[in-house]
Parts: C-alpha cells; sequence; structure tokens
C-alpha cells in the first residue's frame, strides 16, 4: 500500500514540475498570466467530497458519541486539505512583464512590486513558494506549480542581478 502511495505522489510531482517548465505565451504584449495547475482544483474537490462522504455516512450508521467526533475530525481535515488546494487554484494568479510583478494571493489579495524594488528573492522549499521582498517589507509569492514558472525564471534572470541556480529551486 505504501509503495502504491509513494508511486501515486512521484507522478503527481513530476507532472506538475513538468507543467512548470512549459514555456508560457503571453496574454497581451510582454504581459505574462500563470496559474496553478488545474489537478488542485481537482484533487481539492475530490478532498471535499470524501470528507463530506465519510462525515455523512458515519453519522447516518454510528450513534452519537466518539464516531461522530471521528466523522467530525474527517470533515474538518480533509474538507479545510480540500478548501485550500480548491481556494490556491481559484485564487493564485501571478502576473510579470518587464516592468513589475504582481500576486494574487489565496485569499484574493493583490500585491505588486517593480522590478526595480525587489531587494531579495528566496525560495521556501517547505511551502513551495518564491518569495520576493522589498525594502518596504512588501512581497510578492510565486508558487512553484505555477504554469509556465520557467518563464518567471527567465524573467528573474532577465530584470534582477539574481541567478536561478543561486535560489535552490528544486528545478530548472
Amino acid at each position: 500500500m505504501y509503495s502504491v502511495i509513494g508511486v501515486v505522489c512521484t507522478l503527481v510531482m513530476t507532472y506538475l514540475n513538468k507543467q512548470a517548465n512549459v514555456v508560457a505565451s503571453p496574454i497581451e504584449g510582454d504581459i505574462y498570466k500563470l496559474r496553478l495547475n488545474k489537478l488542485y482544483w481537482y484533487v481539492g474537490i475530490c478532498c471535499i467530497v470524501i470528507a463530506v462522504l465519510i462525515f455523512v455516512r458515519i453519522c447516518l450508521t454510528v450513534e452519537f458519541g466518539i464516531g461522530w467526533l471521528i466523522g467530525l475530525f474527517f470533515l474538518i481535515f480533509f474538507g479545510g486539505l480540500g478548501s485550500v488546494l480548491a481556494l490556491w487554484y481559484v485564487n493564485h494568479e501571478f502576473y510579470f512583464d518587464s516592468n513589475k510583478i504582481e500576486s494574487t494571493s489565496i485569499y484574493g489579495n493583490k500585491t505588486s512590486l517593480k522590478w526595480e524594488e525587489i531587494k531579495s528573492i528566496k525560495f521556501k522549499a517547505l511551502a513551495g513558494l518564491l518569495v520576493f521582498e522589498d525594502n518596504n517589507g512588501a512581497k510578492v509569492k510565486a508558487h512553484q506549480h505555477l504554469v509556465g514558472f520557467i518563464e518567471l525564471q527567465n524573467a528573474i534572470e532577465k530584470n534582477t542581478v539574481w541567478k536561478i541556480r543561486d535560489l535552490n529551486l528544486p528545478y530548472k
């Protein structure tokens, strides 16, 4: 069973990383719009459906007590995970051109920076985020599984002093 999980996770991560290396086309002039892979949406919805089905099954078959707590745990765990994944897909967008970068967070908040204002770029491996920061502490974040992420890497090398190999990204 664990080997199946390992194989599935490996295949999913390989697929997501390959999609990040897809060459994206500008939407207008030199403006690029990057979005997360649709797999985030599908997995999120599946997790929510699993959570609801397990909760309803437990509620219909078990008397009120510890069984309901277990059902509530599954609802919160899988429902929460599914909600986060679905929100990431729906809300996270990353725009960039030769002048600025702009990101929409999981909650729909937009932040933008001009390329020349960027004072640091760091990759946070645990979160899978590339974080751009300016002198005022404003941050713009880009997820590593954005389809066309390679275009952002090219723009970083073109518009800043940082080199992609120095950012310790998991792939190029």
